[in-house]
């Protein structure tokens, strides 16, 4: 799946959206190589860069290493806005988003990771033809990111049995990786929980909110980011802390959040914050959408409004603004 330099073809059946969405005609596709979902789709994506410019657009597909993510979307960036459509899972959306906010540069995305969280959130269909058909005539959204001490984060960041979990189940993915993706999560993530909540331990932490410093011991600190914040969650970040409790407690605690959703859970503590900052000790690994990471204290954590231009379906809220 090379890239020729050729320009698209003027007669195009259909065309990106109206408004500002009409201005761009360069799009560069990036798609990670080792992402879940590639080897399912990959005809499609064969034939992807012939659709693309048969719909009006100077189309260059390139498929890279995970590593090489980063940089092929910088060199893609100039002076013209450009769409950047990315695939992979949030990992690698993230990247790309690392590079692009800020920009007038748009992101649209390809989901082509387990979870794809972030497409979900926006309302970006999940399957590869669909989330084509988003990119040629979709709307542009200006979305909500998250943000710790210069590294961007999508959906969610925190610190505490999370990280070690996510940094566990990497570590044990590699040891078979010709097994399904779902099924390597599954599995990854159910036996990495459980040495996790054997070797359980508390993180210490000070969190400072405006004028109000409070300490914690904990299991975990979970911040969320909200996309699409509206009402009173634009630009804000939402922080959840549990109280006091045993492994099996927690557990408990996890699943009725995700059933229930974390607002309606007890004891969660649940604030809404713009910024905050965390003092943890030196060398407490942070975990951005299960990328994890050691950043050196104080953590600064803050909401970034409208930081990212993102092409999602035109019925989604508020597209276009």
């Amino acid at each position: 799946m090379s890239a020729p330099e050729s320009n698209a073809s003027a007669g195009s059946s259909s065309s990106p959206s109206t408004g500002e969405a009409e201005r761009l005609r360069r799009c560069t596709v990036v798609i990670n190589a080792s992402a879940g979902g590639v080897s399912a789709v990959r005809e499609q994506l064969e034939d992807l860069q012939t659709r693309l410019r048969a719909a009006g657009w100077d189309a260059r597909v390139h498929v890279v290493a995970p590593d090489s993510v980063v940089s092929t979307v910088e060199e893609g960036l100039g002076g013209e806005p450009t769409l950047f459509a990315v695939g992979g899972g949030d990992g690698t959306i993230r990247s790309a988003v690392q590079v692009l906010a800020g920009t007038p540069h748009v992101l649209a995305i390809l989901p082509l990771g387990t979870m794809n969280r972030f497409a979900r959130a926006l309302g970006i269909p999940t399957s590869l033809d669909a989330a084509v058909e988003t990119l040629i005539t979709g709307e542009d959204l200006s979305v909500a990111l998250g943000e710790v001490n210069g590294h961007v984060f999508l959906n969610t960041c925190s610190v505490g049995l999370y990280p070690e979990l996510a940094r566990m189940r990497e570590r044990r993915r590699a040891r078979h990786p010709h097994w399904p993706n779902a099924l390597r999560w599954v599995v990854d993530t159910a036996a990495s929980g459980w040495r996790v909540l054997r070797s359980w331990r508390l993180v210490r932490f000070r969190m400072s909110l405006a004028h109000r410093v409070s300490a914690h011991r904990v299991p975990m600190l979970l911040v969320t980011n909200n996309p699409r914040g509206r009402g009173e969650d634009e630009g804000m970040l939402s922080v959840y802390v549990p109280g006091a409790v045993r492994p099996l407690h927690f557990v408990w605690l996890t699943l009725k959040a995700i059933v229930l959703g974390p607002r309606d859970t007890e004891p969660l503590e649940v604030l809404t914050v713009e910024e905050m900052e965390l003092d943890v000790r030196p060398g407490t690994p942070v975990a951005m959408d299960a990328e994890v990471r050691l950043i050196g204290p104080p953590l600064r954590l803050r909401c970034r409004a409208g930081a990212c231009r993102v092409r999602v379906p035109a019925s989604v809220d508020g597209a276009g603004r």
